[in-house]
């Protein structure tokens, strides 16, 4: 019996190439300790205020807490807040689908009572590279968005990280043109603007890192993004082949003509073996049957992948 082989068959049933985000860092640009304090103020007055200092957690690592007076009923002489700044310049446009907000779990001290949450806000420092002490309460807490559910440390253990997972309102506030933006740590009774404690106790639940200057990036916090660029079109794949009918032992070859510059590519043979991540590989079949060949083409903008163009094998596998 003869076969037919036949050679540079030009296959394929395109598909329109499919974004997917790439997950990139963003490491603080700038990360402070801002503090409010007084010699015995009511909650909601050292809450309200406009803050005495701005300490840059390379040297203080940031700590949101509140500290009551050593001998004065619901007085308090101390409240911190962390404000951490990413700078968004590299990434140049594109799209942010989701957003995790990393910091680092310290300690607690919760005997001052109140609620055991911390959480994550919009912060308008008046120059997010530099804090000042007025950076302290830059924002409405009255209508202040929190941006992620709130962290409980209930049953946390100390030295793990702390994960907020942003909403939508949260992703929006994440700019890829150039503008630094901020996000104040806040204890969760400063939103909920109810407060009760006693005296002689404190309150001290979070460090959210070693700063930005740290000698390692293991305790610095970050932004994890899902992020896809603008401007790059994903690949729309294509590919042509030598071969769709051969006898074992026989090699096909694909070539890949997908348009939108790729620059990576996986290859599935449709026979078990490994894919091949070449642009332009030979494969080898071993076995009869029918075999579906696949390309995933991927570049900064996406992926795109073809449909499937079947190879057929023929012959006896015990041939050697």
């Amino acid at each position: 019996m003869q076969y037919r082989i036949i050679f540079c068959l030009v296959a394929i049933a395109l598909l329109v190439g499919v974004v997917s985000a790439d997950t990139l860092l963003l490491y603080a640009s700038n990360d402070a300790q801002l503090t409010a304090t007084s010699t015995s103020a009511t909650w909601q007055t050292l809450r309200d205020a406009t803050g005495t200092t701005a300490v840059d957690n390379s040297t203080n690592p940031c700590q949101v807490y509140i500290t009551a007076h050593a001998s004065t009923s619901d007085r308090y002489i101390r409240m911190n807040r962390d404000a951490t700044t990413f700078n968004g310049s590299g990434l140049n446009g594109g799209n942010v689908s989701a957003a995790i907000l990393r910091g680092k779990y310290y300690t607690k001290a919760t005997t001052l009572g109140g609620s055991n949450e911390t959480s994550v806000v919009l912060g308008t420092p008046t120059n997010p590279l530099d804090f000042v002490a007025g950076d302290y309460n830059n924002l409405v807490l009255s209508t202040a968005s929190e941006l992620a559910p709130r962290f409980d440390f209930t049953s946390s253990g100390a030295g793990s990280n702390i994960n907020f997972t942003f909403s939508a309102a949260g992703i929006s506030t994440i700019n890829t043109n150039n503008t630094p933006f901020t996000y104040y740590i806040l204890d969760g009774d400063e939103l909920d603007n109810s407060f009760s404690g006693t005296w002689g106790e404190k309150l001290n639940r979070y460090l959210c890192a070693a700063g930005v200057s740290a000698a390692t990036e293991a305790n610095r916090p970050y932004l994890a993004i899902e992020y896809t660029p603008s401007g790059v079109t994903p690949p729309v794949a294509s590919f042509t082949c030598t071969k769709t009918f051969l006898r074992i032992p026989n090699s096909v070859t694909a070539t890949d003509t997908s348009t939108n510059t790729p620059t990576s590519w996986e290859w599935s043979w449709g026979d078990g073996t490994a894919n091949s991540t070449l642009q332009s590989p030979s494969h080898q079949y071993l076995k009869r049957g029918k075999f579906d060949i696949y390309l995933t083409a991927t570049n900064a903008g996406g992926s795109g992948s073809t449909g499937a163009t079947s190879v057929k094998v023929v012959g006896y596998e015990n041939y050697y």
